[in-house]
């Protein structure tokens, strides 16, 4: 398997963009993964933040490269939040 030289500089600089933003409340969610099941690859970049009262939400989109890499389709979107209740 030969990974795509965009994908990859794309998730080098989110990743050093990002780390500034570790260091606070707000990040930035960003992997490459391979399901070996059905052989797909997939992208996922989300933005999260966390309030002061430790609510948080997480906006996350899901791509799909495509078997040899050669293209970058949206697979889904995701809306996630928490709210510590004890």
């Amino acid at each position: 398997m030969k990974l795509n030289p965009f994908v990859f500089a794309l998730g080098i600089s989110i990743l050093l963009v990002s780390l500034h933003a570790n260091a606070s409340t707000t990040w930035i969610d960003n992997r490459y993964g391979h399901i070996t099941s059905s052989d797909k690859n997939q992208y996922k970049i989300g933005f999260g933040h966390i309030f002061e009262n430790d609510a948080g939400i997480l906006v996350s989109s899901i791509y799909d490269l495509g078997q040899p890499l050669n293209h970058f389709e949206k697979s889904f979107q995701e809306i996630e939040g928490w709210y510590h209740l004890l």
